[in-house]
């Protein structure tokens, strides 16, 4: 099966460079920058510094707030005393006294525990205490609570994205399509309902992790999709694609002997290798086929063939095992192989018995096109039933394409305009309205 690689190979320390050319850009790196941006922390140690707090209570809006009110001291304190040497300590600290604080004065509802926030904010949040704790990072152990089988499934996985990651509302509502009031609500609801029942936010059980980890693997995998999709939208140090990265390896060293957690990694690995050819000098969409597999990260993809087969080592395919096989069928061109499409068509049935989506069937149709030829394509293309079918883009944009495939150009116009009507990202936009206009020739 060959020398699995370890997922540090990828993501280390935060000091020394990883193998295939990157730096850790993790929140570990942040207490040792005197002079980071207040904006660079509230973006990427809001996650890291809410599981720290709520340690002590079970109160996600009252951390929540303590947090807020850290920053905006922040924001008055900084300018003119300058960047406390840990900054993350230094906010910790003063979220910490607010809770405390509020406690006292009878303002809360929180537990007598928050109380002993003191004693935690004197640890100051340095590395030791860090990797004293059970888990490598607590944003793991928040993940996990907000998996708890009290919280509405549908809830889960947008909870884990705001309290993890600090995505707003709104983000979260364009990624699942759905109002941003609605979203907000279920939101407020799962965190008033982790109050009121008192979850611990403690490490649980194995066989508990293991009943989470579906959950929890989804909203690492969501915050990279919403990364993808928002394709230079979060221009700093730390992309949402580095932290769902960096925590697929978290959970490496946490569930080391689930298949699933290796097959995750290996798909982030896997997409992350080829970011650099997604798009043009003019930020233009290129379709993955077109791709110069030269300016992939060819070190990222052998790390993710080798996560592939640790997972494949430990048990049946899952759903993320699965998708990883399906890029690493799409990879073997970096050695001058023609993708198997047969070997493809076979990847996405098998998906779509364990994990049916409305993507996978799309994608299944490129692979009919490509083995049966446009009409076969065609035809299953238009016998998908789904109700989310009429607002998502990838299937009018498939659609749009085999209609040019065969001759149907004014049907081709319509489906392309839907799709470009559907489309989020500025560069596919690009893209499809160069292809729509291509059929005026």
């Amino acid at each position: 099966m060959g020398r699995t690689m370890s997922w540090r190979s990828v993501w280390c320390d935060g000091n020394s460079p990883c193998s295939n050319g990157l730096h850790c850009r993790t929140m570990a790196v942040l207490p040792l920058m005197p002079h980071v941006s207040i904006e660079l922390i509230a973006r990427h140690s809001h996650g890291r510094l809410l599981a720290l707090l709520l340690s002590k209570n079970a109160d996600i809006m009252a951390a929540e707030d303590a947090l807020a009110e850290a920053f905006a001291q922040a924001v008055r304190c900084w300018p003119e005393q300058g960047t406390p040497t840990k900054p993350e300590a230094w906010l910790y600290r003063v979220a910490s006294n607010w809770l405390i604080n509020q406690y006292r004065s009878g303002h809360s509802h929180y537990t007598e525990t928050t109380a002993d926030l003191s004693e935690l904010a004197d640890a100051a949040m340095t590395e030791s205490e860090q990797l004293s704790t059970p888990f490598p990072d607590r944003r793991l152990a928040l993940l996990f609570v907000c998996a708890h089988p009290a919280i509405d499934p549908a809830v889960r996985t947008p909870l884990m994205l705001q309290t993890i990651l600090g995505l707003n509302a709104s983000r979260i509502a364009l990624a699942y399509s759905v109002p941003e009031t609605s979203m907000t609500q279920r939101l407020v609801r799962a965190k008033r309902r982790i109050r009121d029942l008192l979850i611990p936010f403690i490490l649980p059980e194995k066989p508990q992790l293991s009943e989470r980890l579906s959950d929890v693997l989804e909203a690492i995998y969501g915050a990279y999709a919403i990364d993808w999709l928002e394709p230079g939208e979060d221009d700093s140090a730390v992309s949402l694609a580095d932290e769902a990265l960096y925590l697929a390896g978290l959970m490496t060293e946490l569930l080391a002997e689930q298949a699933e957690v290796w097959g995750l990694l290996s798909l982030l690995c896997f997409s992350m290798a080829r970011q650099p050819g997604r798009l043009t000098s003019t930020m233009e969409f290129v379709p993955l086929d077109q791709q110069n597999c030269r300016m992939w990260d060819h070190k990222l993809v052998a790390q993710a063939e080798g996560f592939l087969r640790k997972a494949h080592s430990l048990g049946p395919m899952g759903r993320f095992q699965l998708e990883a096989a399906i890029q690493s069928a799409h990879s073997v061109v970096l050695y001058q192989q023609k993708v198997d499409w047969q070997v493809l068509r076979t990847l996405y049935l098998g998906l779509l018995k364990i994990a049916p989506s409305l993507g996978a069937k799309v994608a299944l149709a490129v692979s009919i096109y490509q083995l049966e030829g446009t009409k076969e394509a065609l035809i299953y293309l238009d016998s998908i039933k789904d109700p989310q079918m009429a607002c998502f883009q990838p299937w009018w944009a498939t659609q749009a394409f085999l209609l040019s495939e065969d001759g149907q150009k004014e049907q081709a116009k319509l489906a392309y305009a839907q799709a470009i009507q559907l489309t989020k990202q500025p560069g596919l936009s690009q893209y499809l309205q160069a292809k729509a206009a291509a059929l005026e020739l």
